[in-house]
């Protein structure tokens, strides 16, 4: 059920997405849904959402009964939802430890890994998964190489950052209050070791320390494990709010809200902050337009592959449609006569993969060429001016997000893998920017004008 309510929120939000392109391309009326049906959409996205997660609540009350009672119910209840979580989001695979952890509190230590109803629990979720997630066997050997790349970057990460504490860094300076509950709800079961405690520090620290290993900080890693955190929360504020009502003669609720109050009060003004900023124009959205506007179509552009970049339609993405259609020439047609309305460019990436690592000799003896992550940051380079000239390029786009972090001044990290990338990246873009024949054609947003995301500078080569 968990895994159908958030392909029921996705759904919605994705057809209210195709409804609004439509009505913006003309193929269907305007009308206040199909107006502001991508609205209407992420509302009912957060309504499935929400019961989603009243699903994994329920596995969570599962758990806890576990660790009271031995029953089949429990166990088989408990061990569905986790397969519908697994098939939900793959990292929520180590939920499953809750799972054992409140076994093993019913069973002891020495025991967790006894009795028939642990294993039929861990079957009837592996079940479940597959049902509700096919291509688990239909395509196993994708997922396969998913699982070998992520043990390879787990390995690389351990060695060449430095991970973890950007978890709690994250719950303090993004959640703020609620954040501070939650470092506090964990600190608290750590001291007391109750039994839920065990149980949601089983799935949490195993789940922190994996998670945080990975270069890309995001705390949206960690939604499967949200639930229990929010709780551990949760008993943080229950309790203190019950010791601040001790000693004051008024009534608890008072208190309750009191603290409920300033508790939300900052994440709050955050939410209006950014809720302010979500109808100003995206900077890329703006980027788009002045490209459409000011270059001739077919012109070559380049720029990575990152999400800081503008969203363009491609020649060689017109081509391979066209080609797919070549038995409907009515349909092929129809699309010209659409594209006519619209230009289109060739894109070349900034980024070159090489064909084969190269590693300066001074650091050839610091490292493990062998380890896949470490062959992937030696054989990622960029392509230099002279490069661009030579694959036809005329314009290069530029976002401040892609560059800034490497010109700041800031220490450069000390692992030789890192710090080599990180020098790498740095000198490239110094030498780009700094090159006198590269003509500023344009910096988006204009000075005083309000939009979403950085800067973005457009160039020509001269």
């Amino acid at each position: 059920r968990t895994a159908q309510y958030f392909t029921g929120a996705w759904g919605v939000f994705l057809v209210g997405g195709v409804l609004q392109g439509s009505n913006k391309l003309g193929i269907i009326p305007l009308t206040f849904v199909t107006e502001h049906s991508m609205q209407i959409g992420s509302a009912l996205q957060v309504v499935l959402l929400s019961l989603a997660l009243a699903y994994k609540l329920s596995e969570i009350q599962a758990e806890r009964r576990i660790a009271q009672r031995q029953n089949w119910r429990d166990y088989l209840w408990g061990g569905a939802c986790m397969g519908l979580l697994l098939a939900t989001k793959y990292n929520g695979a180590l939920c499953a430890l809750a799972i054992v952890a409140a076994h093993g509190w019913r069973r002891g230590a020495r025991h967790v890994l006894r009795g028939v109803h642990l294993w039929a629990s861990g079957i009837v979720a592996v079940g479940v998964c597959v049902l509700a997630s096919p291509y688990l066997l239909l395509e196993y050997g994708k997922y396969l190489g998913v699982a070998r790349y992520q043990i390879s970057s787990l390995d690389f990460a351990m060695r060449q950052t430095s991970p973890w504490w950007w978890i709690p860094r994250g719950l303090a300076t993004e959640e703020l209050l609620v954040g501070g509950w939650i470092l506090a709800g964990v600190v608290l079961a750590l001291v007391r070791r109750r039994a839920f405690d065990v149980i949601a520090l089983a799935t949490i620290l195993p789940a922190g320390l994996y998670i945080g290993s990975w270069t890309r900080e995001s705390l949206h890693y960690l939604l499967p494990y949200y639930p229990f955190l929010l709780l551990l929360g949760a008993r943080a504020f229950v309790e203190l709010c019950e010791r601040l009502a001790e000693p004051w003669p008024v009534r608890p609720w008072l208190v309750w809200g009191a603290v409920a109050c300033v508790t939300l009060l900052p994440s709050l003004w955050h939410s209006v902050g950014e809720g302010r900023e979500l109808p100003s124009a995206d900077t890329r959205a703006l980027a788009s337009t002045w490209i459409e506007a000011h270059i001739p179509a077919g012109s070559t552009l380049a720029m990575t592959w990152l999400p800081y970049c503008p969203h363009l339609d491609l020649m060689a993405t017109r081509r391979g449609i066209l080609g797919y259609y070549e038995s409907r020439p009515k349909w092929q047609d129809e699309l010209r006569e659409r594209w006519a309305q619209r230009p289109a460019y060739h894109i070349v990436n900034l980024e070159a993969w090489l064909s084969q690592p190269v590693v300066p000799e001074a650091l050839r003896g610091q490292i493990d060429i062998e380890d896949p992550e470490t062959r992937r940051v030696f054989s990622r380079g960029w392509r230099s001016r002279e490069r661009l000239q030579s694959d036809g390029v005329e314009f290069l786009v530029l976002p401040t997000a892609v560059y800034r972090r490497y010109l700041d001044p800031t220490k450069p990290p000390e692992p030789p893998a890192a710090r080599f990338r990180y020098l790498l990246n740095q000198s490239y873009f110094t030498s780009l920017l700094d090159d006198d024949r590269n003509e500023l054609l344009v910096t988006l947003p204009p000075p005083g004008q309000r939009t979403r995301g950085g800067r973005i500078h457009i160039f020509r080569l001269r």
